[in-house]
């Protein structure tokens, strides 16, 4: 009865502990809330960054899947039309987001703070539950069990607080793997002592299923964790290795489910922008830079390749030290650790190797998302460290201290940026006293005990005044609603009248999805839209986002668009201005609403592999029967070049490729005056975000409200003699030091051709009848037979029908869609189905009974008896 008392009590002990850092964690964030006056105690915005546009959208997409009624999975009033599938398999799984569908659709600014705090409150509750279990623990070093408890709450509060979460807090989505992380590796702990395999592999499952991206991540950590643990020698290491394999392999089966439809996507998603093998591409981290991200008070970095917030507590850089040149493990694990942390802070500053942690690939924005890797290792070196201290020799001690001066010293030999001086006193000043108490344990004039847990409270202190400190920087300076300036135009957007299929757009300053029909934001892209929208000039930004932006008489005809709410000018061609204000321009298409048309068989042969004006030509003369080109590049080469922010590594004609000199964005300034009369368009592309600004003789022709990839601007009629200055700006997700490169071509159009090619569109147009859930239903009466293109993008789960009979549907060019069709009337339908999902669900199926097999396997073993041996 005793014992089991003992137990009720210690659980009743760790369930107070628990609740302690969570509820700790949870008040300074509501601080933090209170103090800079964010919802809800104030009118700035929490959400910062993806949070702050992109998950708030996928939200509203959610409530509109949800609350839809007949609505199938596919949301075809949506972003060109998306599948809610795919789109909540990347961004919705989370538990966690029981919250938003409790507090509903009008409360979601609220749902995403609050699953931001109680996200991140969990970090150091599943941080101490590791290192309360963990096989690092030394239970002979003398310490009772409250100074245990106190270096696990600092090691926990360490990680929960660490730079890298105060910085990439706002992505949702990421938290759900690192709230995980810590179970992951106490489930590998496990596996390697022979204490089970379920913990590994049912908590790397959940990590895959909640984001099956950061669970990338969560893997290369699980493989290299994996290599940390201590081996007896070979043969174990491949028994167990084995074993890790295989669990790891089962984690996978059992989010099948998720990752075949995920992995479809990523397979036909579109190429990212990469600056590597541009000259002057920076290849190497600022070191100096790197090293203070350690130090306390350091700004948060989430813009640039290189960001660096690596700070996990003073301490750590002093306990590392120790922890590779003392003997407080054996010389192989400390060998294997030197080497973990050696390669990580090469990846984290080196450009190839950057590339290979991030899965093959350049990250524009939140760059070293795998960071937390070498924050969690740290923090755990440190840990083994605290458990050992009363067993430090004093050589040891001195040497550290030592090694750990010298990478100060370096962090002020190369930091061109110095982070806040103070941040640099406090990590000297911790440095010191942690090195003095070291000294004083070993003299004997400190109990071990004493010393620990003055160390431990000294980090418990600076962690969270570190994160009241710089967490105030993360809060943008209004709500997005009153970013966008919703209440001043969503009115006479929601007065727009669209039926059968005609799609309206918004985009005021911000790409506010739940008010657009065409654009989208999402990692989940449809990769065929991107492309489609690129090779004809539409706007995009990377392969993440696409805006209905950049039109010409040609593409206006191609989307069936009927109404762009924006405050740009001179992007929307082929539309005409009906109403304009100070915060918006409404524009109405000139043509007749329809979802496709005609185009001659030759259409199946356009490769759309040239710049935008030069696809459009290519797609009137093989689709249409054009023998002359519409648009008709300008060779424009005296023209006069100017930079700004910027230097100039390479240029040519309209060509250039560039670094950032300061803080302010890089400009490209072009200036001629035009030969002959005109009707100019201009296309615009850089390798980062860029905006553009177009004056004809003092008079503001283009300006465009995003900043996008690639721009098509429609500069209007340009006389003989008249003054253009083209201006190109942008980079906003840059820093000092960061790479670019810069695309400028100047073209006429001929508005005469394109009426002949317009003749033919018109002629004979598919007409939308309606919906049906995943169901889109048409009709076409074709006076020749050919290619009926279809206004929507191509996608994998479409299966298109005419007349009820199955019939393949053809990518036209890079993204667009289109079908073989004969002369005749003729019913259209275009079904859709999630690609993979059903495979997924196979194969899920498939690793529960592998699962349940090695379960009743387990069970079997355990149940036999030994027989004794022979007298």
């Amino acid at each position: 009865m005793g014992t089991k008392q003992g137990e009720v009590n210690k659980h009743k002990k760790s369930g107070i502990l628990y609740a302690a850092v969570f509820l700790v964690t949870f008040l300074i964030y509501t601080v933090i809330l209170i103090l800079q006056k964010a919802y809800p105690f104030g009118d700035k915005s929490f959400l910062t960054y993806d949070a702050y546009v992109q998950y708030k959208n996928m939200f509203h997409m959610l409530f509109e899947w949800i609350s839809g009624g007949g609505k199938g999975s596919f949301i075809w009033s949506m972003g060109m039309g998306i599948d809610a599938v795919q789109e909540s398999l990347y961004y919705c799984l989370s538990p966690f987001n029981i919250i938003v569908l409790m507090l509903g659709e009008s409360r979601l600014e609220l749902s995403m703070v609050l699953l931001i705090i109680i996200k991140s409150a969990c970090l150091p509750v599943t941080a101490l539950y590791f290192f309360r279990h963990t096989n690092k623990k030394n239970t002979e070093n003398g310490y009772s069990q409250t100074v245990a408890t106190f270096i696990e709450l600092a090691c926990g509060m360490a990680y929960g607080l660490s730079g890298y979460v105060l910085a990439y807090g706002h992505n949702i989505m990421w938290l759900d793997g690192l709230i995980l992380l810590p179970i992951v590796a106490l489930g590998i702990e496990h596996l390697s002592d022979g204490k089970g395999w379920m913990l590994y592999t049912l908590s790397l499952a959940a990590s895959i299923i909640c984001n099956f991206y950061f669970s990338f991540y969560i893997c290369v950590f699980a493989v290299i964790y994996f290599l940390l643990e201590k081996r007896e020698n070979v043969k174990d290491f491949l028994r167990r290795g084995l074993s890790f394999a295989g669990c790891s392999v089962l984690s996978a089966l059992l989010a099948g489910v998720v990752l075949v439809p995920a992995g479809l996507v990523v397979m036909r998603a579109a190429s990212s922008v990469t600056d590597m093998g541009l000259e002057g591409t920076q290849m190497w981290g600022q070191f100096g830079a790197y090293i203070s991200s350690f130090y306390p008070l350091k700004d948060l970095e989430c813009v640039s390749m290189f960001s660096n917030n690596s700070y996990c507590g003073s301490i750590v850089i002093f306990a590392a030290c120790i922890f590779i040149l003392s003997d407080v493990c054996d010389w192989k694990t400390r060998v294997k650790y030197c080497i973990a942390m050696a390669l990580l802070v090469l990846a984290l500053n080196y450009l190839p190797l950057n590339y290979v942690f991030h899965g093959m690939t350049i990250t524009h924005g939140l760059g070293n998302r795998f960071a937390f890797i070498l924050t969690f290792i740290l923090i755990v070196a440190a840990y083994r460290i605290l458990m050992n201290l009363g067993k430090m020799r004093l050589r040891y001690i001195a040497v550290s201290t030592a090694v750990a001066g010298v990478i100060f010293v370096a962090s002020l030999i190369d930091s061109r940026e110095m982070s806040t001086p103070l941040g640099y006193v406090i990590f000297m000043l911790m440095l010191a006293f942690a090195a003095i108490l070291c000294v004083l344990c070993r003299r004997g004039s400190i109990k071990p005990g004493v010393a620990v847990c003055i160390i431990c409270g000294c980090w418990i202190a600076e962690i969270m005044g570190n994160a009241l400190y710089v967490m105030p920087g993360k809060t943008e300076d209004c709500l997005l609603t009153d970013a966008v300036r919703l209440d001043q135009w969503e009115s006479v957007y929601n007065s727009l009248d669209t039926e059968n299929g005609t799609r309206k757009s918004a985009m005021v300053y911000e790409n506010y999805a739940p008010y657009s029909q065409t654009n989208w934001y999402s990692s989940m892209a449809n990769g065929n839209t991107i492309r489609a929208f690129s090779s004809m000039g539409l706007a995009h930004f990377d392969n993440v986002e696409y805006i209905y932006s950049g039109t010409t008489p040609l593409t206006a005809l191609m989307y069936n668009v009927r109404y762009v709410l924006s405050p740009e000018n001179g992007t929307y061609a082929g539309y005409n201005l009906v109403a304009e204000n100070d915060v918006y321009n409404l524009y109405e298409a000139e043509t007749p609403e329809m979802m496709g048309f005609m185009l001659d068989d030759g259409i199946v042969d356009w490769k759309a592999d040239r710049t935008p004006l030069e696809n459009q030509n290519d797609f009137m003369k093989s689709g249409c029967g054009l023998s002359s080109d519409v648009f008709t590049e300008i060779d424009i080469s005296d023209w006069s070049t100017s930079y700004l922010n910027q230097d100039t590594l390479k240029e040519s004609v309209g060509y250039c490729i560039y670094r950032t000199s300061n803080a302010f964005v890089p400009m490209t300034r072009y200036e001629f005056d035009a030969e002959s009369d005109m009707d100019m368009y201009v296309y615009s592309k850089d390798s980062r975000d860029h905006y553009v600004e177009m004056i004809v003789d003092g008079d503001l022709r283009v300006s465009n409200g995003s900043y996008v990839t690639e721009q098509l601007s429609h500069v209007g009629l340009v006389k003989k003699g008249q003054h253009v200055r083209i201006t190109i700006g942008g980079a906003t997700s840059s820093k000092t030091g960061s790479v670019g490169e810069r695309f400028v071509k100047v073209y006429n159009y001929n508005a005469d051709e394109f009426e002949k090619a317009e003749e033919k569109i018109l002629d004979s147009p598919l007409e939308c009848t309606g919906f049906v859930k995943n169901t889109f239903y048409g009709s076409v009466d074709v006076k020749n037979p050919g290619i009926l293109y279809i206004a929507y993008p191509y996608d994998d789960g479409f299966k298109i029908y005419v007349d009820g009979e199955p019939a393949e549907k053809i990518r036209l060019g890079k993204g667009n869609m289109g079908v073989q069709i004969y002369a005749g009337s003729h019913d259209i339908e275009i079904a859709y189905r999630t690609p993979g999902l059903m495979a997924g669900a196979l194969v899920s199926l498939f690793g529960i009974c592998i699962m349940l097999f090695m379960l009743r396997w387990d069970s079997k073993q355990k149940h036999v008896i030994t027989p004794l041996p022979t007298p």
